[in-house]
């Protein structure tokens, strides 16, 4: 886990499921945590849990908005791809 920088630009799904947790640093109290998945809220856990469905290839938009007051608040954007075809090659290259 690398805390030290927020996901962005595009990220590829090493398996057909992925979990993404929120960690608000930099907040005076804990904030709520609002995932959208392609525009669309999708959930209000720390925790977003993507699996791939099918067999198609494809991209989701996820994002992560963390609000405590009118005021404080912070986002990220980051997009997901899923169902390519993965190397059998060594080390994944």
């Amino acid at each position: 886990i690398d805390f030290g920088n927020a996901l962005t630009g595009t990220l590829g799904l090493s398996s057909s499921e992925e979990t993404f947790h929120a960690v608000p640093f930099f907040f005076a109290s804990m904030p709520k945590i609002n995932w959208t998945l392609n525009g669309t809220n999708s959930d209000t856990d720390p925790d977003l849990t993507v699996r791939t469905t099918g067999s198609t290839a494809g991209t989701a938009l996820i994002g992560a908005h963390a609000q405590t007051d009118a005021l404080s608040g912070a986002e990220t954007r980051f997009t997901v791809q899923f169902g390519k075809a993965r190397s059998t090659g060594i080390f994944g290259l």
